[in-house]
């Protein structure tokens, strides 16, 4: 679909559903790469429409963050774990969001959060041990790793391929590159 199609339908869609054609329109002109201010006025609207939209303050927190705008993009995601505490989806982008921002120790605590709501939540706990790598704490990473493994079996392989590398353990590495490369469908065909 062409952006000016795109367009279109937007408008003609918003007469009936302003709050979420405004959330997706400024999902469709970020993702498209050609407005990023634009953007951020449409995600700002669609928050204004719904201020308790966790999706919206979520994916706005992102364009935030891709534009450099870390503390906003912290501020935003943690109006989205208030609104919803529960969401391991809210949590968890809490988490990566101050990852991201280099605040890595309140990022462990808010992944370790998230971790208690949902221990079967294995994108937190890669994230957390990818936190603890950042932190030197390589024993803490290995264990998080070594925990999330059953979940996600593959990618926890190649993030602790990529620990051991960087904390100078080569044997480790190379069993953990080689426990992926056998894991059925693991591969890129």
């Amino acid at each position: 679909m062409s952006v000016r199609s795109f367009e279109n339908k937007t408008a003609w869609c918003s007469r009936f559903q302003p709050r979420v054609t405004k959330l997706q329109w400024g999902i469709a002109r970020r993702k498209s790469g050609y407005a990023w201010a634009g953007s951020e006025k449409e995600f700002r609207r669609a928050i204004e429409l719904d201020p308790n939209s966790v999706p919206a303050r979520l994916f706005h927190a992102e364009l935030l963050q891709a534009t450099g705008k870390n503390d906003e993009a912290v501020a935003e995601v943690k109006r989205a774990v208030e609104i919803d505490p529960l969401s391991v989806i809210a949590n968890q982008a809490y988490g990566s969001t101050l990852y991201y921002s280099r605040r890595y120790d309140e990022s462990a605590r808010a992944l370790g959060k998230t971790i208690e709501l949902d221990p079967s939540f294995v994108w937190a706990g890669l994230r957390l041990a990818r936190v603890y790598e950042q932190m030197g704490r390589y024993s803490d990473a290995e264990a998080e790793f070594q925990r999330v493994e059953t979940g996600a079996r593959s990618v926890a392989n190649l993030r602790q391929a990529h620990l051991y590398a960087v904390w100078g353990k080569r044997d480790e590495a190379m069993r953990s590159l080689t426990r992926f490369a056998t894991i059925p469908d693991a591969m890129p065909s």
